[in-house]
This record gives structure tokens, sequence and C-alpha cells, in this order.
């Protein structure tokens, strides 16, 4: 349901603590390029939100936590999203 709400070129990262093992890491890439017909991509791990929003401006969807301090501290965007259906 998240791909749906998302425009082209949008980018999802799981959140850190879901620890996902390789393999899941590449079963969710394939799930998200094949049902958003490539449009949207995964994240590495290895990237930090709130260091790549010191560079550059993000439009961040997501559930409220500490991201919506760290967009509004660098001027990026943060839309809150409680439920998808």
């Amino acid at each position: 349901n998240l791909i749906r709400l998302l425009p082209p070129n949008s980018v999802i990262k799981a959140h850190p603590s879901l620890m996902l093992s390789q393999r899941k890491i590449k079963l969710l890439s394939k799930y998200i390029q094949q049902n958003s017909q490539g449009k949207i991509k995964l994240c590495s791990n290895d990237i930090i939100l709130e260091i790549e929003m010191l560079f550059e401006k993000k439009v961040i969807l997501g559930p409220m936590s500490s991201l919506y301090t760290y967009a509004n501290f660098f001027q990026s965007e943060f839309k809150k999203i409680d439920y998808i259906d």
C-alpha cells in the first residue's frame, strides 16, 4: 500500500531495528521493484537519513518518530502517516 502512495523515484528505508538478513533485503528489494514497475527502490541500511538531510532537503513519509524533529531542524518535510489502507 505504501508503494501506491509514493511518487516515482522514491526510496523506501526499512527501520534499522528490523535487522533484516541479506536474503530478506533482496526479497524486499525485488518485491518493491516489481510492484512499483522499477519506480521505487529500497534504500541501503548503510544510509543515515539524518546525515542525508544535511546535504539535501528530503520529503519523508512515515509514522511519528524522531525523524520528524530532524526533518524540521534540517528544513526537510515530514508527512506523518498513521495507517495505510
